[in-house]
């Protein structure tokens, strides 16, 4: 192989001069209420109005996926071009990616790189038809992503998703053997060592291009996919020092190429937990110290309502903060057997949670909201096509209002999430175990009674369960029927899994509202898989 790296490394020579050349840096705080993320897989992988599948992508379609969110409410659009791995834009650090595949493979290449070697560039549509409707473009990289790289090496059409630096230089996968230890399917440990210096100067080179190429009003680093970045031998000081630097190599970038008087905002996109933090290498402080603009808080896959933000806004008080909010509420398959990268049995995201999570934010802190995977209520499973149906676009100008958000009903759960799981725990029979809701009420005349629902992973049969709410016991009730007409509560579970009790909204607090579920009675353990109420 002719080695890319010399070429990128070239690249960023004109990075140590940043000094001298950084662009001027207006004061205050990125001003973006609404941030919405494009991950491109969905222009072809789901029909809309604008593409159907298996037609061929075209300038057209992706400026569709564009247009359908211009004009509500969304003000920082951002694109992750692909998986972070080679350029989905005309480039000259990586320019050649797809003929080396199809050399190596002998195959065709997908839709994307078909649109590719057609002269397709996607960050170019992005650039302009975001500045014709009003949003400014962003680029979200991802730094670690992990999708499709079990393929890599093979003469399968999903390796020519791996970029030929990552393919020839196993000596730099986080687990060198990983096609051995796991031959198929997803694992978190088929990225990149951050640990190694030429995997930090790639990332860069990718980004350094972008920025010279594209009137870009800032960058986002995603650090979640995939969060693990560091081998297991990696100090946690040494990651969070590593990390930092690079940041601060990344600000330059931003600085030396922006236009004068301009600041390309820098955003991070990091776990909603702090306790999260630590292992891919990030510190709160360090970051905004080093050039971070805004903290995208994440809960990688799922719309979350318990989270950090009230202690994320205490350590960067001057930080832009967003809370992310996905179309999935939760990781159940309670409809649906797991298969692939599919999300069939995952209930989605309805209205009044979408207002609940970003009044619920906003309250903790948060300068605005932010969206992601938002437009996959348009696919489905064969079977579940009742689930299609398009996105809840009219959420959207309603999720940067705080003061209409204070006034509406609301839905709070506790889920069984993939990245963020508050309800795992099996209850043995005469144990106890205690959940926490954080709640900000609503500002509005509330009814006398509400429910508190628990769902379970099997039927409950005859066990006799007890709830206390705030350390006042609750009566069970017969109803277990949904909230606010949510369309989406037959894929929490059937009735021989749901029990109910009677909750007196005069016990529902602000803040953190404790509740202590015990099997008072049972032959076999529960599963709690979700828990919600209505506060209205």
């Amino acid at each position: 192989m002719t080695s890319a790296i010399p070429v990128f490394l070239a690249l960023l020579t004109g990075a140590a001069g940043a000094a001298e050349a950084q662009a001027a840096r207006p004061a205050g705080k990125a001003p973006f209420k609404l941030l919405y993320n494009n991950d491109a897989t969905n222009v072809w992988s789901c029909d809309s109005p604008f593409h159907k599948r298996g037609e061929p992508i075209t300038d057209e379609a992706i400026a569709g996926s564009i247009d359908e969110v211009a004009d509500r409410g969304v003000d920082a659009y951002m694109l992750s071009p692909g998986l972070g791995h080679f350029p989905w834009w005309k480039s000259k650090v990586v320019p050649n990616h797809y003929q080396w595949w199809m050399e190596k493979t002998g195959m065709e290449p997908d839709q994307y790189g078909q649109y590719l070697l057609a002269g397709g560039d996607w960050v170019k549509v992005l650039v302009e038809r975001c500045r014709k409707r009003g949003m400014a473009p962003f680029v979200s990289l991802r730094l670690n992503d992990v999708h499709m790289m079990e393929f890599c090496g093979e003469k399968h059409v999903r390796s020519s998703w791996a970029s030929r630096f990552y393919t020839e230089h196993p000596e730099y996968w986080l687990e060198p053997d990983h096609k051995t230890k796991w031959p198929s399917g997803y694992s978190d440990r088929r990225g990149l060592n951050w640990g190694e210096p030429a995997v930090r100067d790639y990332k860069l080179s990718l980004i350094t291009e972008l920025c010279e190429r594209y009137d870009l009003d800032g960058f986002e680093l995603d650090f979640l996919r995939e969060d693990v970045m560091f081998r297991d031998d990696v100090p946690m000081e040494r990651r969070v020092e590593i990390i930092t630097e690079f940041v601060r190599r990344v600000r330059a970038v931003l600085d030396r190429t922006a236009t004068p008087g301009q600041r390309r905002w820098l955003s991070a996109r990091v776990p909603l937990e702090l306790r999260r933090w630590a292992g891919p290498g990030l510190d709160v402080q360090r970051l905004v110290e080093a050039g971070v603009d805004m903290l995208n808080c994440s809960g990688s896959y799922h719309t979350i309502v318990v989270h950090d933000l009230a202690k994320i806004r205490e350590l960067a008080p001057n930080a832009a903060i967003y809370q992310e909010l996905t179309h999935s509420a939760g990781t159940i398959w309670f409809i649906a057997e797991r298969s692939g990268y599919g999300t069939v049995g995952h209930p989605r995201t309805w209205d009044a949670q979408f207002y609940t999570a970003a009044h619920l934010a906003h309250e903790r802190g948060a300068d605005g909201i932010s969206l992601f995977n938002f437009v996959y209520y348009r696919s489905s499973g064969r079977g579940f096509e009742w689930l299609e149906r398009e996105p809840p676009f009219h959420v959207l100008p309603r999720l940067r209002d705080p003061e209409w958000l204070a006034r509406q009903p609301q839905h709070y759960w506790l889920g069984q999430w993939s990245y963020l799981n508050q309800l795992s725990k099996r209850i043995e029979p005469g144990a106890t175990r205690t959940f926490r809701f954080d709640v900000a009420l609503p500002e509005r005349q509330l009814q006398t009674t509400t429910r508190l629902r628990l769902h379970t992973e099997d039927p409950i049969d005859d066990a006799e369960i007890t709830v206390q709410f705030n350390g006042v016991e609750l009566q069970p009730t017969a109803d277990t029927s949904g909230f606010l007409d949510n369309p989406y509560d037959r894929m929490l579970s059937d009735a021989p899994r749901r029990r109910a009790w009677l909750l007196p909204l005069d016990l529902v607090r602000n803040g953190i509202n404790e509740v202590r579920v015990t099997l008072a009675k049972g032959k076999q353990r529960i599963k709690v898989t979700w828990m919600d109420m209505a506060v209205q």
